[in-house]
């Protein structure tokens, strides 16, 4: 194999943070290596060099580990091909005789750092820059993601008050409404849905959240009887609405809608009963 130091250099970069970190630090134990080979180990403890190695072992250990939970996160296809390297290249770090230190102390280190530079040139530069690409675009997408259910989240708690729980199919929200003091909707989480296009699975399991969230607002409120109303938002957003009603209401009785003008309860009061329904959602 050709010589090379152990300098970092910019196209060494795999764009993800924690995997340059690991590889500038088994560089920089290359460097060492490199350093005490120039000088023909000259002033350098056994010791030195004993725990120098074992730091090479266990820092590569812990590099590779970290590269394949990356790979699984990802579903990164060359997973097994990897690790059948990994396994190589730990094969011929933690067979590696330290021994030889107290024999040719030069010569020992001259073999650690022809490994070094083995796992460096022919699989960090090479085998890990093509997981890294594959695992970048997979955490783009993710971000994103991401992202859009954190929008999704907001605009939902700002149009229908602030949420209680996000189930399976559905996120519950309590309004601010003292009108109907407990009013919550069921918001479907998929966007443009309408109840009927649902398969008899997914109608089935939206209702068995408005039943949920209807049984914790029966057990918080204790309201004389619920009102349920059904509605398709200007985006097509399927929710419903429990409505609890009270025999000393004016309306009791009769079928209602949703108030266009409610008094409101303060935040403060809000998240208290938002912690109560959570309790009895979960």
């Amino acid at each position: 194999m050709f010589d090379f130091n152990f300098d970092w250099q910019p196209n060494m970069a795999t764009g993800i943070e924690s995997v340059d970190e690991q590889h500038q630090q088994l560089l920089r134990i290359g460097r060492d290596i490199e350093q005490w080979v120039r000088i023909g180990c000259a002033g350098v403890s056994q010791k030195q060099m004993v725990d120098l190695l074992c730091a090479l072992r266990d820092y590569t250990g812990y590099h590779f580990y970290t590269e394949e939970s990356l790979m699984m996160e990802c579903g990164y296809e060359g997973l097994q091909e990897h690790q059948k390297e990994h396994q190589e290249l730990m094969n011929m770090v933690m067979t590696y005789d330290i021994s030889k230190l107290s024999q040719n102390p030069l010569d020992a280190m001259k073999e650690a750092k022809a490994t070094l530079q083995d796992i460096v040139f022919n699989h960090l530069l090479k085998q890990d820059m093509d997981f890294a690409k594959a695992y970048i675009k997979y955490d783009l997408f993710h971000k994103k993601a991401v992202d859009q259910k954190k929008r999704e989240k907001t605009e939902n708690d700002y149009k229908f008050g602030p949420e209680v729980v996000e189930l399976n199919m559905t996120s519950i929200h309590l309004t601010a409404d003292m009108t109907y003091k407990g009013h919550v909707v069921v918001v479907n989480k998929e966007r443009k849905s309408r109840l009927t296009s649902m398969t008899a699975l997914e109608s089935s399991t939206f209702f068995a959240d408005v039943i949920r969230a209807a049984k914790a607002v029966k057990k918080v409120f204790k309201p004389d009887a619920l009102e349920y109303i059904y509605g398709e938002d200007a985006e097509e957003q399927l929710v419903m609405h429990i409505l609890p009603k009270y025999k000393d209401m004016p309306d009791f009785g009769k079928v209602t809608g949703i108030p266009e003008d409610p008094n409101k309860m303060t935040e403060a009061e809000c998240e208290v009963l938002v912690e109560e329904l959570r309790k009895e959602i979960k």
